[in-house]
């Protein structure tokens, strides 16, 4: 169970670097045209489990804030990213409808990101630590690039 785990949280960090990646040198990425069946990592700590587990604890909501949550938010925006950019690298034109699709699956994925990792105003606020300012302002990009795109 231990492993299984941990296949998907590599395997969600391998197509956030790919995606991200393929982004910054504007080519498609290859790991989107890889038909999978891997499920999003558990919402949890790694003080949850440990290699001795038998048995994984139930997901946490994905509201609850562990260091996992904004990884699997990020890993979910980047897989539509990579649908985008599958689509928007193609020779024909796509259908609008199509376009519009991706668009709404897009902004329902960010809409449902819990709002501490969201930059709800261009207002940064001083008390939050640096490392969320950098989460929240990577999650605001990728949604803005893919939506450009």
């Amino acid at each position: 169970m231990v492993l299984k785990e941990m296949r998907r949280r590599l395997w969600n960090h391998l197509i956030q670097v790919e995606v991200l990646s393929s982004f910054h040198v504007e080519l498609p990425g290859m790991i989107s045209n890889i038909d999978s069946d891997t499920l999003a990592p558990r919402n949890l700590r790694d003080t949850d489990f440990d290699e001795t587990s038998t048995v994984l604890p139930p997901s946490r909501p994905y509201t609850d804030l562990v260091p996992m949550s904004y990884s699997i938010w990020k890993g979910s925006l980047c897989k539509i990213s990579g649908k985008i950019s599958t689509v928007a690298n193609r020779l024909q034109l796509p259908k609008y409808a199509d376009i519009l699709e991706l668009d709404q699956e897009l902004l329902n994925c960010y809409l449902e990101i819990p709002p501490h990792w969201v930059q709800s105003s261009l207002d940064l606020d001083i008390a939050d630590p640096p490392g969320v300012i950098i989460k929240r302002l990577s999650t605001a990009l990728i949604f803005h690039k893919s939506r450009c795109m």
